[in-house]
């Protein structure tokens, strides 16, 4: 049985993989007014995952900052 935090992380990922299919690089990449563009969506949550289960948890850096 997994831990439930990665029960937790794995649904909303899922369904922001399921989203993403149709999406266009082009799209990915065009901001509509205030909004950040979904590529920067995406760099950012990879970044966040990558502090919280990399560097803080297990004090690895794969690309130092």
């Amino acid at each position: 049985m997994p831990h439930p935090l990665v029960t937790q992380l794995s649904s909303p990922g899922a369904t922001w993989v399921r989203g993403l299919k149709v999406v266009t690089a082009d799209e990915a990449a065009r901001r509509f007014g205030p909004i950040n563009p979904i590529a920067w969506m995406i760099g950012h949550l990879a970044w966040q995952e990558q502090l919280y289960w990399l560097d803080r948890a297990q004090g690895v850096a794969p690309i130092p900052r």
